[in-house]
């Protein structure tokens, strides 16, 4: 077994985990705790970075292949862990996990007919550029699938909004992308 610290030193949430799953989905923590790092010898790795409600997520998805946690949380405090669980799968490298995020962030949002708007700001400010696929996606859905205006001017961030602004001058609804253009490539096993 080895130990996460997840979220912020004042703040932190400690998890057990099984060393052979994580390394076995994680290029990044195979690395760490097989490539003679401090983590190999301490069994413990922190991720200041997330929150424990988007780590328990990513425990059900190592474990169970699923994103359903136990979780009687709101649908939008269950976006947030989502989207927070992209952005931790991108930067340990689990490509597979972040196409089941984005996968079931669209669940979410098609089944209760929304666009999680109050997250914008995060994946703005924990993701590159346009080229992103969460990003993309986001855009996609305000530009095709958001009635709910623009009411709110703080939820959206101004490089989304330029982004929207592109995507929305140059395309009709019948170029609004299905959701596999917004999934990583992966190597089969």
């Amino acid at each position: 077994m080895i130990k996460f610290l997840v979220g912020p030193e004042e703040n932190t949430t400690e998890f057990e985990v099984h060393k052979e799953f994580v390394c076995y989905y994680s290029p990044v923590l195979d690395a760490a705790f097989n490539g003679g790092f401090q983590e190999e010898e301490t069994k413990t790795y922190r991720l200041e970075d997330t929150t424990a409600g988007a780590f328990r997520y990513f425990l059900h998805w190592i474990y169970g292949q699923n994103l359903e946690p136990d979780e009687k949380s709101s649908i939008s405090t269950k976006a947030h862990h989502l989207v927070r669980l992209w952005v931790l799968a991108d930067f340990l490298v689990i490509p597979r996990l972040q196409n089941a995020v984005i996968s079931k962030i669209h669940e979410m949002s098609e089944k209760e007919n929304v666009v999680f708007v109050r997250v914008l700001d995060y994946v703005y400010e924990n993701t590159s550029d346009d080229t992103c696929p969460l990003r993309r996606y986001f855009v996609n859905e305000l530009a095709f699938n958001y009635s709910g205006g623009f009411k709110e001017p703080e939820l959206f961030p101004f490089e989304l909004l330029l982004e929207l602004a592109r995507v929305t001058t140059r395309v009709s609804p019948a170029d609004l992308k299905p959701l596999s253009s917004f999934l990583i490539p992966v190597e089969e096993d």
